[in-house]
């Protein structure tokens, strides 16, 4: 695993741990709330970006399947 994606989630996950914000130590990009009609998503990779419902298309499939029993 490349070392600056282990820093990026180690930072995140101390960050979230201690302030309840995995984005306050500045290792990672600001994370922004949660909304439904953008999705936002932290992606972390070589570089850690935040993306728009990445997975919009697959997710968005799930929408015609009927689920009810």
């Amino acid at each position: 695993m490349p070392q600056d994606l282990l820093t990026a989630m180690h930072g995140s996950w101390i960050s979230f741990a201690t302030t309840g914000d995995p984005s306050a130590t500045g290792v990672i990009p600001v994370w922004p709330t949660h909304n439904p009609d953008t999705r936002p998503t932290m992606v972390f990779d070589t570089k850690t970006t935040v993306a728009e419902d990445p997975d919009g298309e697959r997710r968005a499939s799930w929408d015609e399947i009927d689920l009810s029993l």
